[in-house]
């Protein structure tokens, strides 16, 4: 920082190409920006506060000096940082045992296997909880459906309840009307029927009457079909009391109901349907038998992985330990070995089914020991 300035900017710009280890470390940490490129800024007041960033957004410390690990190694006269890293051992390993890839899908696969094993983990503790919740959904929903609602039956039991309690007065109009028309003394039709007689005697005289008469022919055939509709109509319309007792009683169940779960008759049935979701996506979360053999599925998969990776990764311990060791007897290092420790780990990891450690020993009078020991001494 220049004496007097306010604050400090340092940037740096890193091309992840071929890199994707870099790239899901910022995914799990919830960093990623572009995918082939990785920007790191860092601010620094005069009072000595600093804010760092990665791709835009804020980072802690802690995230910036793990990242850095993946960009940046130290190397000095007796040691090579990251190589002092179980991670890069590991990694360098993998890279000579052409396995890389096979890693990752064994890492994916772990991954996997543990969100089986929490979603199992999860039902079995909420159990109780969900065997409630579903007797809930289940009483809620043998209840709707005793009453066998039919699609848009609420509204058909209104129009139904309005003919029925309205039946006399609706028998008698139409009756009244088809008197009017058709049966009383001086009915329309027999008047219209005269007008057509007078008409078409005059019609003679003047064929310009012809199109009237055409006309009234057609209202006479009209005013015939309407008698005919409304004698139907009239004979369709029952007076039955007890009908109508009946569709109250219906009409009075439904608005019971709906009442009890706040909600208006017409919207019972997709209420029905909500809670029958509900359910199955509850059985489907909480069926423990089918999570078990998820889990099971996903461990066998990742053990066949993480297997196949082991056979490969101690196949090339034994290949890459000969040829080092055969390399340091140039460096005037007579009787030096390096030698690759495979050891089983109690639980399996991300990373497969045991631990890689590097060891190294300087002349023939030490036995092997991890390569960054101190008392090494080359």
């Amino acid at each position: 920082m220049r004496d007097g300035a306010e604050r400090a900017e340092i940037a740096a710009q890193f091309d992840l190409t071929g890199r994707p280890e870099i790239s899901l470390w910022l995914q799990d940490n919830e960093l990623e920006g572009d995918d082939s490129t990785l920007l790191l800024r860092r601010l620094l007041d005069k009072s000595g506060r600093s804010k760092s960033f990665v791709n835009g957004r804020a980072a802690t410390p802690g995230q910036l000096r793990q990242l850095g690990e993946f960009l940046v190694d130290i190397h000095g006269q007796h040691a090579h940082q990251s190589l002092m890293k179980a991670d890069a051992q590991r990694d360098l390993l993998d890279a000579y045992a052409y396995s890389t890839s096979l890693a990752r899908d064994t890492q994916k696969a772990w991954q996997d296997w543990q969100t089986a094993r929490k979603a199992k983990l999860e039902a079995e503790r909420s159990s109780r909880e969900s065997e409630v919740e579903r007797e809930r959904l289940t009483w809620q929903i043998n209840e709707l459906a005793e009453l066998a609602l039919q699609p848009d039956e609420w509204n058909q039991l209104n129009q139904r309840h309005s003919r029925l309690a309205n039946a006399a007065e609706l028998v008698q109009s139409a009756q009244l009307a088809v008197d009017t028309l058709s049966d009383m003394e001086g009915n329309c039709l027999s008047l219209l029927s005269h007008v057509q007689s007078r008409l078409s005697k005059l019609a003679n005289l003047d064929p310009r009457l012809a199109d009237t008469l055409s006309l009234l022919d057609s209202v006479d055939a009209e005013l015939r079909e309407v008698v005919y509709s409304l004698r139907d109509y009239a004979g369709d319309i029952d007076e039955d009391p007890s009908q109508l007792a009946e569709v109250e009683k219906r009409i009075d169940q439904l608005m019971t109901i709906a009442r009890k779960y706040r909600l208006q008759p017409p919207d019972l049935a997709e209420k029905l349907q909500d809670w029958q979701q509900q359910l199955s996506s509850l059985e489907a979360a909480t069926d423990l038998e089918a999570l078990t053999v998820a889990e099971s599925a996903s461990l066998s998969r990742y053990r066949t992985l993480a297997e196949a990776l082991s056979g490969k990764r101690r196949q090339a311990a034994t290949e890459l330990s000969a040829r080092i060791t055969q390399e340091m007897q140039k460096l005037a290092m007579g009787g030096a070995r390096f030698a690759i420790e495979l050891a089983a780990l109690a639980e399996p990891a991300a990373h497969g089914l045991e631990s890689i450690e590097y060891l190294v020993a300087a002349n023939a009078r030490h036995q092997p020991a991890p390569i960054g020991q101190s008392r090494l001494r080359w």
